[in-house]
């Protein structure tokens, strides 16, 4: 069994001129995201960023309420608005000793990994929330349609 965690990047901020990868998290997405990141959650074993500034922001949330070495978190410029073939593609490469990842990033592309492996619509993925998906399988190269199901789903709405 694999686990996979989709945290989508908190509500970000349109009120500077930057460009879209500089863009920053808004009041509501550092209060939401902070909510979400709070909830309970065992640490996985691999934590990978989208390099966005509105992704990697949320995953410092989660390194801030959860105690985690900030130094486990790796950014990895595949994440930002992946497709779902890139995000296929970066699942299928892991190495096998990961048993667990954690992946921060960007919608369109987590509601179609998601559709895609478990085989169902997912509604769409709210910035802050945080879905943990079991897949049947034992080596990440082995990802494939319907091979997953939804451990928990949670969205800033849930716990506010």
């Amino acid at each position: 069994m694999k686990t996979v965690i989709l945290c989508r990047h908190s509500k970000s901020s349109w009120k500077f001129p930057c460009k879209d990868i500089y863009r920053p998290l808004n009041e509501r997405g550092l209060r939401q995201g902070a909510i979400v990141a709070a909830h309970p959650i065992t640490k996985p074993d691999l934590i990978v960023s989208s390099p966005a500034s509105r992704a990697y922001a949320t995953a410092l949330l989660y390194f801030e309420e959860q105690l985690w070495n900030i130094g486990d978190l790796i950014l990895d410029k595949t994440l930002y608005e992946a497709s779902l073939d890139e995000l296929i593609h970066f699942i299928s490469n892991l190495d096998d000793s990961h048993k667990s990842v954690m992946l921060f990033g960007h919608n369109p592309g987590f509601n179609q990994l998601f559709t895609f492996i478990t085989g169902r619509d997912q509604p769409n993925m709210v910035t802050s929330s945080r879905v943990t998906l079991v897949l049947d399988i034992d080596r990440w190269i082995d990802v494939a349609q319907g091979c997953a199901q939804t451990y928990e789903s949670i969205q800033p709405s849930d716990l506010e």
